[in-house]
């Protein structure tokens, strides 16, 4: 079983109500790890926590030297990984993620990791976050995920229930043989399962990718096929152009150059502001973080 080797910042007690915000956390490896799987993450929330806000954080630069092979068990460098949440809202939203540039290692980049056991009472939002996925594999078969709903198992993953909306969702990893995603549920399972993943429980995003696969839902999809297996994203864009201030470590839009994301979002009361506190359009918010 892969082990979190390396963390920026970690939850690992039942604090209530915890609050990550505003934080850079940078250039975060793993060096001398061997033919094994081992997991890095910026930030980590587990061991029961009951109620999570992380907004407003940037994430980039994380690298792991690991080389297992293990499908079950990758070596990964992940921005936020969300485990054994308890009860109360997890909320995520307003972050900047970018991974994987100028890394040629066999590493599962993961910009968000859902691997929430199944819980009730409560709802995952993920919102308007700016997650970009980058590089060149040399070689190996471990895949990328902008936004990553599962364990590595046959057995398809359920959680609680999901709400995710206005994120960017940027995969332009190439190279070995795995497949690089913008958006996946249940990866390798033959089946990935509805339960906590409704109808429309994911939309009004960005899904980027570097080639025709969009996302895993009982196997590889198209935009198409994604919308129809996972049946949501109807009103998510696919292969827009998106520009960045420096997409390996500012995902800031360049200004006058993304009319795609402009007003392309649907209002959420709870998130009135963006990463930098600058007020968002009433009616017709941007997509993504900036």
């Amino acid at each position: 079983t892969a082990t979190h080797e390396g963390i920026g910042i970690l939850v690992s007690t039942a604090f209530p109500n915890t609050v990550i915000d505003n934080n850079t956390i940078s250039n975060l490896s793993l060096t001398n790890e061997g033919a094994i799987g081992t997991i890095l993450s910026g930030i980590y929330i587990g061991s029961l926590t009951t109620g999570a806000r992380i907004t407003n954080n940037s994430l980039y630069g994380f690298s792991n030297a690991a080389t297992g092979v293990s499908t079950t068990a990758p070596p990964v460098a992940s921005g936020i990984y969300l485990r054994d949440v308890a009860s109360g809202e997890l909320f995520v939203a307003n972050n900047m993620i970018s991974l994987g540039s100028s890394q040629a290692t066999n590493t599962s980049f993961i910009g968000i990791w859902n691997q929430v056991n199944p819980a009730t009472g409560y709802t995952e939002k993920i919102y308007y976050n700016s997650i970009n996925i980058d590089g060149i594999a040399g070689a190996g078969a471990q895949p990328s995920f902008a936004f990553y709903r599962g364990n590595f198992s046959a057995t398809a993953f359920t959680g609680p229930m999901l709400d995710m909306r206005n994120n960017i969702f940027i995969n332009n990893r190439s190279g070995g043989t795995g497949v690089h995603y913008a958006i996946a549920n249940s990866y390798g399972a033959a089946l990935s399962s509805a339960s906590g993943w409704a109808a429309n429980a994911s939309d009004y995003n960005v899904l980027n990718t570097s080639g025709l696969v969009v996302g895993y839902w009982s196997g590889n999809q198209d935009m198409a096929g994604w919308q129809a297996n996972s049946q949501g994203d109807n009103n998510s864009l696919h292969s827009v152009a998106i520009s960045f201030v420096d997409p390996v470590n500012n995902l800031h839009l360049v200004a006058n150059a993304n009319a795609a994301v402009e007003g392309s979002a649907t209002p959420i009361a709870q998130v009135l502001t963006d990463i930098d506190n600058d007020p968002r359009d009433a009616a017709l918010p941007d997509i993504g973080a900036d």
